[in-house]
């Protein structure tokens, strides 16, 4: 048995050391009475391995060897009262998920050293106030710190080059981004994190003094949750082509209008502000869960060329009365029409039977 503590409920305490060079993979994962863990002076481990120590939810403190210069993904996966971790030798990269759900870390002084943090390394973590990224660093990986919703603010060095998607998003508290001068890679433009070039928003931070309206001529992309929570009722992004899933999630947009030449994911506008929708000549299908929650949507405009509807599009609209179901419209999911809906004019009588609705909201012209 490789991982012989697996799912162990009595163990309590642990000192390594001796001629121990490595803790392989899920060693003590999910040995939930695990509270310390000790590693002898002079020992030789120099490899912690993937979900080793995943789940040790009495886990508190560790401090790990000076034969450890990375962590490897998963390693401290849900360790919820895991509130201190400290480095004895030079770190240089965070694994994917290595401190996933750590509610208890509140704060962290990442190693000088470091130089990668993985895919949802800090996500869903209890880190507060401003997390600095230190000189060195290059690349984040996607999702790192979504959900880590007490963070205020992030300080970005100059090195950083490489940043994936949604890594500091959605976090509800982002008040403030700051970027070190010389980065050749990013920039700040009205409270929003653009790639150097400004045609990739990856995310805005939710200032209120940021006003009310965004102009960015350049963006053609807006990443996972790239706007959510973001305090901007109007925007001018003219060569917007690409809006990723929960762009616009929770926003203050009160109003968008969905051109042919545009690609929008799911829940793109979920429980924002939004009032309006338009929806241009050219436009085919109409997203899963795109104004799902929108409670204070009033008017949708359909195109004459769209033909589907998906899933929960206009599931919890609960402010729009009235829809004008379009002819060419020919398919359409539970939830392309709110349940709360008081007049639906459908235009195409062959999609009757497909309406998740109540005969006396019908009317056919």
């Amino acid at each position: 048995n490789t991982a012989p503590f697996h799912n162990n409920a009595t163990l309590k305490r642990v000192i390594i050391g001796g001629e121990a060079t490595e803790i392989v993979s899920d060693y003590f994962n999910s040995a939930t009475a695990l509270e310390e863990v000790i590693f002898e002076e002079g020992n030789k481990v120099n490899n912690l391995a993937q979900a080793a120590f995943s789940s040790c939810q009495a886990l508190k403190s560790i401090t790990l060897p000076a034969g450890i210069t990375s962590l490897n993904p998963n390693l401290f996966y849900n360790c919820k009262n895991l509130a201190e971790v400290k480095f004895e030798g030079e770190v240089t990269s965070f694994g994917q998920y290595a401190f996933y759900n750590t509610a208890a870390i509140k704060s962290f002084e990442l190693p000088a050293t470091l130089k990668t943090i993985g895919a949802y390394c800090f996500a869903n973590g209890g880190l507060e106030g401003e997390v600095v990224i230190p000189e060195g660093v290059t690349a984040i990986g996607s999702n790192a710190f979504a959900g880590a919703n007490a963070i205020t603010a992030f300080s970005l060095p100059a090195t950083l080059s490489s940043i994936g998607d949604a890594a500091f998003a959605p976090i509800s508290s982002l008040a403030a981004i700051n970027l070190a001068e010389g980065n050749a890679n990013f920039k700040m433009q009205d409270g929003a994190l653009l790639n150097f070039a400004g045609t990739r928003l990856l995310v805005t931070t939710h200032e209120a003094k940021l006003g009310e309206s965004l102009s960015l001529p350049d963006v053609t992309s807006i990443d996972t949750y790239g706007m959510a929570f973001a305090p901007f009722a109007t925007i001018d992004m003219p060569a917007l082509t690409t809006l990723n899933n929960y762009a616009f999630y929770s926003s203050a947009l009160s109003g968008f209008t969905f051109k042919p030449s545009m690609t929008i994911g799911q829940y793109a506008f979920a429980a924002s502000a939004l009032e309006t929708l338009n929806i241009e000549e050219g436009v085919r299908e109409i997203p899963q869960n795109l104004c799902l929650n929108c409670t204070a949507l009033t008017d949708v405009n359909f195109a004459s060329t769209v033909t589907n509807v998906m899933r929960n599009a206009f599931a919890g609209c609960t402010a729009l009365e009235e829809m004008y179901i379009t002819p060419s419209i020919n398919y359409m999911e539970s939830g392309a029409v709110p349940a709360t809906i008081k007049k639906l004019f459908v235009l195409n009588l062959h999609l009757y039977h497909f309406l998740p609705i109540h005969q006396q909201h019908y009317q056919g012209l």
